[in-house]
């Protein structure tokens, strides 16, 4: 009997000690993953990836057939299928996070990325070889300002007033819109003189339809900036050589100048000077008389 209470008494102290020894901080304690050996740690590592937890954690809890699920490859014309039926803004943050992910995902990305921006640099070299005729929209606009809208009844041309206004600013976007920071010098000029026409052609407009749309061009400096825009997406160089190329009317830093003196009464293209900064000229000074550019009626679009 007494042999069997000292027995009792042993095994009871043991389980209090267990008790206490378990009950020390649990940022003492080791994790399972340090006592495994390597080959099944790393196995545990993958679980943790792919769960959250490993199979060593109380508490753990698999899906019924979830790696077969993962781990079974799935045909091209099902990821397919599926792809389309997202939206693009979807599917592109799919890809981007893939790729951050995997390194395998990033390579094929960048090397597609590198395709499009050869194909994208092939484009502006042919687009900078390529020279653009846009003096057709002078023309236009000559033709709107003097012939579209003509009519013996001055209450007429002023109704058509805005459509006419609205016709020449049309001409200037085209002319901005052909004339982007890829495309070549030659571009570039032709939109700069096309542009410098039609603001001489809008001085020069005769009847009340000229009168109306100098009136509300005084409103709108759509052709100066639109000039500046261009000025601006082109070297120094570039400006320099344009301001000195000369015809048998003068350099075009002259006919800028010129046309902006013109305008000056009328209270129109006040953004010239710019321009002529941009150009490297100065203001233009005016003796007060302006050649060919008296008022009258321009019959020959060549004239200008």
């Amino acid at each position: 009997m007494a042999l069997f209470v000292c027995f009792w008494v042993a095994m009871v102290t043991r389980r209090k000690l267990h008790r206490v020894a378990s009950r020390q901080p649990s940022d003492l304690r080791l994790h399972p993953l340090a006592t495994m050996p390597p080959k099944r740690a790393r196995k545990a590592v993958c679980e943790i990836a792919k769960h959250g937890q490993c199979a060593c954690e109380p508490g753990f809890k698999r899906a019924k057939h979830e790696d077969a699920v993962l781990h079974e490859p799935v045909e091209l014309q099902t990821c397919l299928a599926m792809a389309g039926a997202l939206n693009h803004e979807t599917v592109r943050l799919l890809l981007a996070t893939a790729a951050s992910e995997s390194v395998y995902v990033a390579r094929h990305l960048q090397d597609a990325y590198d395709v499009v921006l050869a194909a994208q640099e092939r484009a502006r070299a042919i687009e900078r070889a390529k020279v653009v005729d846009l003096s057709h929209y002078s023309g236009k606009a000559w033709y709107v300002l003097n012939k579209k809208y003509r009519s013996s009844k001055g209450s007429v041309e002023y109704d058509c007033a805005g459509d006419a206004m609205e016709d020449v600013l049309e001409c200037m976007a085209q002319i901005l819109e052909q004339a982007h920071p890829d495309t070549s010098y030659g571009t570039k000029k032709s939109a700069l003189e096309t542009l410098r026409k039609i603001g001489k052609s809008v001085v020069l407009a005769s009847s009340t339809l000229g009168s109306e749309v100098r009136k509300q061009m005084g409103y709108d400096d759509s052709l100066s900036e639109a000039m500046k825009q261009i000025l601006d997406s082109m070297t120094i160089d570039e400006r320099l050589q344009l301001s000195e190329e000369t015809d048998e009317k003068g350099d075009f830093l002259s006919k800028v100048a010129e046309l902006q003196s013109s305008a000056r009464g009328y209270c129109m293209f006040e953004g010239l000077e710019d321009v002529l900064g941009l150009l490297g000229g100065t203001e233009f000074e005016s003796d007060g008389e302006e050649e060919d550019d008296n008022g009258e009626e321009d019959d020959d679009i060549s004239e200008l």
